[in-house]
């Protein structure tokens, strides 16, 4: 006990020492030479990769408009929150941060909104939806190619649901490289159209989307793989079906298109049962007596079976 009081001044002096060390580096790190003036400014624009709306000569020309252009003035008297605040005005302009060197330096960045959508509607209406979902003006340059959205398209429409479904594309690289345009039907109902295939992809309402396309990405593997990404003219992605409903519809569905089809399904959940499923009865249609049929005798029979007949 005695050996451990005399020790502890001394580690308190150390302490002492190490704090005042570091007060002494701070202050001289934060020290600036009397009337220092600003010698350059250094900008730089973010997200150039997918947007190139704002070039640094047009950033230069607000500050040099609104009177505080850093360069030349006095580091003491320039404000980097009134810079950050003139900036952001910029409809343009996502976030912008500024700060200074003891160089006597003026750094800037900004961050720019970025597209995920450019929106051509049916009633005229032109403009670019961005990743916080608002509008951008239709006059922004945009350096990147955008999936486009045709149609019956409300903006109310485009800011809310739109909007999820664009910022699925954006993060997603497979459907953001596939997937070239959105078209809205009167009803909201979707239809795709993708870069690579021949075909249509009817999406119906925007409900689960991410499940039906989980869906579509399945039948591209294993059906379009197989068959060629040209064979069919329109896909359909709208409905859900139980497992019950599946067993017997390989075949019937093999006969109805001359063995072209091909069905391709996953799981996707447990639910309760929804009752029995509607069909058709089936049977035999037999002639009584052998003798002349007239086709017009025929025609409405001929959609409840097939007929061996010979004209």
């Amino acid at each position: 006990d005695h050996r451990d009081l005399h020790s502890f001044p001394t580690r308190r002096s150390s302490d002492l020492v190490l704090i005042a060390y570091l007060a002494v580096a701070i202050t001289a790190f934060n020290r600036k030479p009397a009337d220092q003036t600003c010698r350059d400014m250094e900008l730089v624009i973010k997200d150039t990769a997918y947007a190139g709306f704002i070039t640094k000569e047009e950033l230069k020309g607000i500050l040099q408009q609104k009177g505080i252009y850093p360069i030349g003035k006095k580091m003491e008297r320039i404000s980097t929150k009134s810079l950050e605040r003139e900036l952001s005005k910029h409809p343009l302009i996502d976030e912008a941060e500024c700060y200074k060197t003891p160089s006597g330096k003026v750094c800037v960045e900004v961050t720019q909104r970025i597209p995920i959508l450019r929106v051509m509607s049916a009633n005229g209406q032109n403009y670019y939806l961005d990743n916080k979902g608002t509008i951008m003006p239709p006059e922004a340059k945009c350096v990147a190619h955008r999936v486009i959205v045709t149609g019956n398209v409300e903006k109310s429409f485009a800011m809310k649901d739109l909007y999820k479904f664009g910022v699925f594309l954006h993060n997603n690289k497979f459907w953001d490289a596939q997937i070239e345009q959105i078209h809205v039907l009167p009803d909201q109902n979707i239809e795709l159209v993708p870069r690579v295939g021949d075909h249509l992809v009817y999406l119906g309402k925007l409900e689960n989307f991410e499940d039906k396309l989980a869906r579509l990405k399945e039948f591209y593997k294993k059906g379009l793989n197989r068959v060629g990404w040209n064979k069919y003219s329109r896909i359909n992605l709208e409905f859900d079906m139980p497992s019950r409903g599946i067993i017997g519809l390989r075949t019937n569905v093999l006969t109805a298109s001359a063995g072209e089809a091909i069905m391709a399904h996953r799981f996707k959940e447990y639910q309760p049962h929804k009752g029995e499923i509607e069909r058709r009865t089936n049977g035999s249609m037999i002639a009584m007596e052998s003798g002349t049929a007239f086709a017009y005798a025929i025609d409405k029979l001929q959609d409840r079976g097939k007929f061996f007949i010979f004209p």
